[in-house]
């Protein structure tokens, strides 16, 4: 129950300690008895030391040579009642305190069985002490001369006594107990606690060295990839020989094919660490299925198997959900399933359940007639690195984390998934998943769509121009410097580079700068660094030039983590060109891009040519309900917007150079209502959100933070506004 009771050899030396102690007392007692303070005879007082002492010694005797035989608690309680049955009869038997001596000793043991046993040894002593010291007269009592008398009126009440305090020690000791069990629980707790501690601080440290080393294992490995994509990206732009193209195609794949090895490790450790997140937007579902669609189907057409598409007209257009995860986890299923069949077909089949009416759930089913899987196998198929039939699969390329990826990216966002499985004939993957809706337009003829879509050639074209641009890049590779050159040259953007953060120190003292790209792992001084001092110098001519971190580090959290440390925004190598053009795009100020005229369509765009204004800019069916359903009126409010453009732009320019919130919150809130009027959502979001944050900064409310926001986005907002205007004169005008 207790430490005591779990440790007999601690209570034995206990009990033997406390007698000894008695023991003392007791001699102390024969002296006063010499000096004539206490009247007992010397005989008797002196046969009584000499027993009690005896007694009161003798646990300690036994405790040493015989510890914690289980005998030997016993006999210490019979030393102790035979201690008091002699200090009874000799002494006097009147002195009720020391009947509870012996419970007081086998209390020590938190024991009831040794209770009870003290008890009654203790009656039956006390008993026989009182009637010797009867007989013999020690102590006379001349009231009850009859042994009867001495029964009813000294021994049972007595003895009733000695029962009484016994019932007392028991529950005291049980409580007692009851209390020291509860200590010495919490002392476990308390040292479990501590364990864990001990526990969570390795774990913690283990998982900041395993972060640490996909850190650098990202940076070491995407440097070189990085080079290779991007070189090859070059001969796959600039060469015209057929023999080298196919080269650099088989360079191509095989470097992707690296690339999503290392993106699948670092995934998968990102979600066993807790750090990979959901990011909820708008997004397209037709692009999305364009771009999973074009992509898988190159795979399966080299193996001739039939990749038969079924997408439901009446999903909506808009949803709203992660399109990144979603694209994700369509790509691994149909990559596994064209890897897993040698022939027959794949299928994909999407569809909708409808749930509310801003909301529904997503079907994605992928269908093939491969290899499929044994039914022992199934348990463990969305475990991580499990590859099953090894022997029969050895050839297929892979790590087995697609599906434990899938899996566990499907249940963060509150997904089912499901397999159906034949061996030798084939599988079948279902995902659920809620997706909230936006807008009233729906998919409609997916396949159409897409045959139109698949017959455009797309060989690369630049975007923009922007000649009297100048861009500062800071790398201390100098392939990666070479990559990045070649794929902006066609820009015309004016190029400086620099292989370190003091290089890039002293530019930035004598050159302005349209954008900075910074390289963070540099050696002597990292990005970080050069971008905290190039703050602090008085002499920078590019503090406020927007800097963008340059670097192969791609684990979780790295986005907030450069915002935090100052950057502007960010882009990991290996580079894609596409969103590298975004970049400079957005940063690069709008008097110094032209964009190209030339038709410079991707796939996406190409598949929503058709209502390419309702899909990314202006949804012509909400503007026509906006104005009740009358088509002359929405042509006159178009009209209305584009005149207003010119005064509009400027006064808003205006408001927030002089820092003139009031103004500017009215101008804002007036173009995001004349946004929505026209059916353009985009607009009206961002109008929607840079008047909330001029109103908190009217408030006084997180004003630095508001003011840097406002900035930040006002210029995407009145380019977006520039571009709805020339929409509309172009296409929307009659």
């Amino acid at each position: 129950m207790g430490l005591l009771k779990e440790n007999e050899y601690s209570a034995n030396k206990a009990a033997a300690r406390v007698m000894a102690l008695t023991s003392l007392v007791y001699a102390l007692i024969y002296i006063l008895n010499l000096l004539g303070i206490f009247i007992v005879p010397f005989t008797a007082m002196t046969v009584s030391t000499i027993l009690g002492m005896s007694l009161l010694l003798a646990p300690a005797v036994l405790v040493k040579v015989f510890k914690a035989q289980s005998w030997v608690k016993y006999v210490i309680v019979l030393c102790a009642v035979l201690f008091i049955v002699i200090s009874a009869s000799i002494l006097s038997f009147h002195v009720i305190t020391i009947y509870i001596y012996p419970i007081a000793i086998a209390s020590l043991y938190f024991s009831g069985k040794v209770n009870l046993y003290a008890s009654i040894l203790t009656i039956l002593g006390v008993s026989a002490a009182q009637l010797i010291s009867y007989y013999l007269n020690f102590v006379p009592d001349k009231n009850f001369p009859l042994l009867i008398n001495v029964i009813i009126f000294s021994i049972l009440p007595r003895g009733l006594t000695v029962f009484a305090v016994s019932a007392i020690f028991t529950m005291l000791s049980k409580r007692t107990a009851t209390t020291m069990h509860n200590l010495i629980n919490a002392y476990e707790k308390a040292r479990e606690n501590d364990e864990l501690r001990h526990k969570k601080n390795l774990a913690e440290n283990a998982n900041r060295a395993k972060s640490d080393f996909l850190a650098n294992m990202s940076h070491e490995i995407r440097t070189p990839i990085n080079a290779i994509i991007g070189m090859n990206e070059m001969i796959l732009r600039e060469c015209k020989d057929k023999a080298i193209l196919e080269y650099a195609a088989n360079i191509e794949a095989a470097s992707n094919t690296l690339l999503s090895t290392i993106n699948d490790i670092l995934d998968f450790s990102k979600i066993e660490s807790g750090k990979m997140e959901i990011d909820i937007h708008e997004y397209n579902i037709g692009k999305v299925l364009n771009d999973v669609i074009t992509m898988i189907k190159v795979k399966a057409d080299e193996k001739q198997l039939d990749f038969d598409i079924s997408v439901a007209e009446d999903i909506p257009e808009k949803l709203i959900g992660d399109e990144i995860r979603i694209k994700q986890v369509l790509i691994n299923l149909l990559n596994n399933a064209v890897k897993y069949t040698q022939n027959g077909h794949v299928r994909l089949a999407v569809s909708q359940i409808p749930v509310s009416d801003n909301e529904i759930n997503l079907k994605l089913i992928v269908e093939d007639s491969g290899i499929g899987i044994r039914e022992e196998n199934l348990s463990s198929l969305f475990k991580g690195f499990q590859r099953l039939d090894l022997e029969k699969n050895r050839n297929i390329e892979g790590t087995g984390l697609g599906l434990a990826i899938t899996h566990k990216i499907i249940n963060m966002m509150n997904g089912k998934i499901g397999v159906e499985s034949v061996y030798g004939k084939g599988s079948t993957f279902t995902i659920i998943v809620s997706q909230k809706t936006s807008g009233t337009s729906v998919i409609g003829d997916f396949e159409k769509k897409y045959r139109k879509a698949s017959g455009v050639m797309h060989e690369y074209k630049v975007k923009f121009t922007a000649p009297n641009a100048h861009i500062l890049i800071v790398d201390d590779n100098k392939m990666n410097l070479l990559v990045i050159k070649n794929l902006i040259k066609d820009t015309l953007i004016r190029i400086t580079t620099c292989m370190s953060g003091h290089e890039a120190l002293e530019l930035m003292k004598i050159e302005k700068f349209d954008i900075v790209f910074l390289d963070h792992m540099m050696p002597d001084m990292d990005g970080i660094q050069t971008l905290k001092k190039s703050r602090e110098m008085s002499d920078n001519l590019n503090k406020e030039t927007p800097v963008i971190a340059l670097t192969a580090n791609a684990i979780s959290g790295v986005y907030d983590m450069y915002i935090s440390e100052g950057f502007t925004d960010y882009i990991s190598k290996p580079v894609n060109t596409v969103q590298l053009e975004e970049l400079l795009i957005k940063y690069i100020p709008d008097d110094k891009i032209s964009m190209s005229e030339v038709n410079n369509q991707t796939e996406a765009d190409s598949f929503y040519e058709e209502n390419k204004a309702d899909l990314d800019l202006i949804d012509r069916a909400a503007g026509i309900a906006n104005c009740g359903n009358m088509e002359k009126l929405y042509k006159k409010i178009l009209k209305m917007f584009c005149a207003m453009y010119e005064d509009k732009h400027a006064e808003l320019n205006k408001y927030l150079d002089e820092k003139d919130w009031q103004n500017y919150i009215v101008n804002i809130h007036a173009l995001k209502s004349n946004a929505r009027n026209i059916g353009c959502e985009k607009l009206g979001s961002i109008c929607e959100k840079l008047e909330f944050a001029s109103k908190n900064i009217v408030a006084e409310k997180n004003v630095a933070e508001e003011v840097v926001f406002v900035g930040n986005n006002h210029p995407d907002a009145m380019k977006l506004f520039r571009q709805v205007k020339e929409y509309i004169e172009e296409n929307m005008s009659d």
